[in-house]
């Protein structure tokens, strides 16, 4: 591995040059993402009941 180029693939992405970069997404942040969409769910689910 060349030590100038600690990434093999470094062409640029997007639609001008060609198909989107994939995103990873592990467990641990789907996990958060998951839990930030239940407690914001809940928080406007107890405002709407109080209100």
């Amino acid at each position: 591995m060349d030590k100038t180029h600690p990434f093999p693939d470094d062409t640029p992405c997007g639609p001008p040059f060609g198909d989107p970069c994939p995103i990873p997404l592990d467990g641990g942040v789907s996990i958060l993402i998951a839990a930030g969409l239940i407690y914001g769910g809940k928080k406007v689910n107890d405002l709407n009941k109080k209100g």
